[in-house]
């Protein structure tokens, strides 16, 4: 434990004391030299990008009026700029934006933009092309607002979507369908199972083929820390799979935490790593505990998993969301019940239509009927839930100690429930 945080206060002092290089007044008006990361992601007012500088710096790259697309791996020369240091101690936004491994913000138009050398065949530029067509397939084959849900639905960005359909989701405690999370790639990794036993390959080759379209989908979402940390729960189970070792999901779960950490101590202050590693862990810990109370009252065993999975989810980031929306929805739970079992179903029907849109658009348009439907009824569902009557309150000015003190009464109360399992369980023997 002492070296554990040893280690955290090297690598913390390491990060805080590390800066920029455009600090130097040499770079004033000279042009920027940097290689495209990752995907454009479209906000109000610009597209924003990864990049990396000719120091290796990675930086947030804001674009105002782009016209063309660049793909990771393109080479460009960012001839008028504006740079925009980053203060961690200003505000949240520049904690979320460090706990990406970044230094700085270049804003500047596409005007300023030359592209000196388009990027090589890679990965990246695969999944590039591939969320392009599927963009674009989704963009003409349903109206604007089924296909921003869409989008935010396979990609997980809730920039699609207009401010007041946000608030719609969260309001009624929906808005994690929206945002790439385990739910999808739980859904993903079901899909690949179920698909490739049909041709019975083994069960070896299906987890390998499994753990390369992870990587794959995970390239084309941009790597958010909630898919870093599912894929690599399951990359852990796969190597406990072939070397014959019980596998651990809370070990694991701590293991990929350290790493993360370790690699940048501030992604502890982002609200996806924090919401993430929360809700996983309350699940592990409380999920079976909730399902067995639930058994006295409730006999359908899908209902009773899927609530269980729900109020053990809420139970740990009820303070994480208060602390950074100050809003709780009570609602959510009813809103999970009628949405999730649906979701399932709708991803695997868009993957359908985006697949068969290549070979027939005829049977695709047929699928888009139902995906329609499905979205129509997420949507008034989810409006229903966040206008009902004590859909949720506010909460003004929570704080971290409350948290803590929260956190501590749900440890107590989890070692008196889990014994009394325990001593139940027992009692039965």
């Amino acid at each position: 434990m002492t070296l554990f945080f040893l280690t955290g206060v090297v690598v913390m002092d390491y990060h805080s004391n590390k800066v920029t290089v455009f600090t130097d007044e040499a770079f004033e008006g000279v042009p920027i030299d940097a290689k495209v990361l990752s995907q454009g992601i479209k906000r109000k007012y610009s597209t924003e990008f990864t990049a990396s500088n000719a120091f290796g710096e990675k930086i947030l790259l804001r674009v105002s009026d782009l016209e063309e697309k660049f793909k990771p791996g393109d080479r460009i020369r960012i001839n008028r700029y504006r740079i925009e240091p980053i203060d961690v101690d200003a505000n949240d936004y520049f904690m979320y934006v460090r706990s990406q491994n970044i230094y700085s913000i270049i804003n500047t138009y596409q005007k300023d933009i030359g592209l000196i050398k388009e990027g090589e065949r890679s990965p990246a530029g695969i999944a590039f092309t591939t969320r392009t067509y599927a963009e674009s397939y989704l963009d003409e084959s349903f109206k604007i607002n089924q296909s921003n849900f869409l989008k935010s639905l396979i990609f997980g960005n809730q920039g699609y979507l207009s401010p007041e359909s946000r608030e719609v989701y969260s309001k009624s405690g929906t808005a994690h369908i929206i945002a790439v999370s385990g739910l999808h790639v739980g859904l993903l990794i079901l899909f690949i199972h179920y698909g490739l036993a049909a041709i019975d390959i083994g069960k070896k080759k299906i987890k390998m083929i499994t753990v390369f379209f992870l990587l794959f989908y995970a390239y084309i979402v941009n790597f958010p820390v909630s898919i870093l940390r599912a894929m690599s729960m399951y990359y852990l189970y796969i190597l406990a799979y072939l070397t014959e070792r019980k596998y651990d999901p809370i070990n694991a779960l701590a293991l990929i935490a350290f790493v993360l950490v370790l690699y940048n101590p501030y992604v502890l202050f982002s609200v996806s790593f924090q919401l993430s590693f929360m809700a996983t862990l309350s699940i592990l810990l409380f999920y079976k505990l909730i399902e067995v109370y639930l058994e006295k009252f409730i006999h359908n065993p899908k209902i009773k998993s899927l609530l269980a999975v729900t109020l053990s989810a809420q139970l740990g980031t009820m303070p994480i969301i208060a602390f950074h929306f100050n809003y709780i929805s009570f609602i959510s739970i009813i809103a999970n019940l009628l949405i999730v079992p649906v979701i399932g179903v709708l991803i695997a029907l868009v993957l359908m239509s985006i697949i068969i849109g290549v070979l027939s658009s005829q049977i695709a348009s047929l699928l888009n009927i139902v995906i329609s439907a499905f979205v129509s009824y997420i949507h008034i569902i989810a409006t229903i839930c966040s206008r009902f009557f004590l859909a949720g309150i506010n909460i003004d000015n929570f704080q971290a100690k409350y948290a803590l003190f929260y956190y501590l009464i749900l440890c107590f109360l989890y070692n008196i429930l889990n014994k009394k399992h325990i001593d139940g369980g027992k009692n039965e023997l």
